[in-house]
């Protein structure tokens, strides 16, 4: 698993223009903009007929705009898909002030 989230985080890093890219947990170095990498478990896939991954992550896209956020997570989609990451779903972050995808690898 660590190694899916330190690819997709170099994978990030490589990006011009991208914003500081953190592994969950990891202190705010502050700034308006920022993108979060984290785990996801994927405990009900048995019970869809799939086998248990631990490939699932997280990718958190945090901007001052929704819009700005959309388009750090497009950005971010097209690195990822590019190096065999597929994309699950997207959706507002908790908070309000980014976007939350999920992707497999």
């Amino acid at each position: 698993m660590l190694d899916t989230l330190a690819l997709a985080r170099d994978i990030l890093l490589a990006l011009p223009g991208v914003p500081p890219v953190l592994m969950r947990g990891q202190p705010d170095p502050g700034g308006d903009q920022v993108i979060v990498l984290d785990r996801v478990a994927d405990t009900g896939a048995g019970g869809y007929g799939r086998a248990a991954t631990t490939k699932l992550i997280q990718v958190t896209c945090y901007a001052p705009s929704v819009q700005r956020a959309l388009e750090l997570t497009a950005q971010t989609r097209s690195a990822l898909a590019g190096a065999g990451f597929s994309f699950v779903a997207s959706r507002p972050a908790p908070d309000g002030s980014g976007e939350l995808s999920e992707y497999r690898r």
